[in-house]
């Protein structure tokens, strides 16, 4: 669980944690948290990251709503030398 000063910074932000879960292997600690848009979600990362208390890794998670998306964006591309 994230200590209660974090969760008013991330719910000032316009956040809601949705999950914590403990882990071990490269990660100690992830949380689940639902930002209204990226901007957001930097802003926070940045006020915990320079604070040096953290150590954090920002992972935007997609849809398959917003993979269709992109799919339907997909450039006409040819790899050098291809």
């Amino acid at each position: 669980m994230l200590p209660k000063r974090w969760n008013s910074l991330i719910q000032g932000m316009g956040g809601t944690v949705e999950a914590d879960y403990w882990a071990y292997g490269a990660d100690d600690f992830v949380s689940i948290i639902d930002f209204p848009d990226g901007a957001a979600a930097v802003a926070c990362s940045l006020a915990l990251s320079r604070s040096g208390a953290v150590q954090l890794t920002t992972t935007p998670l997609l849809t398959a709503e917003d993979m269709e998306a992109a799919a339907q964006r997909l450039p006409n591309y040819r790899a050098p030398g291809a």
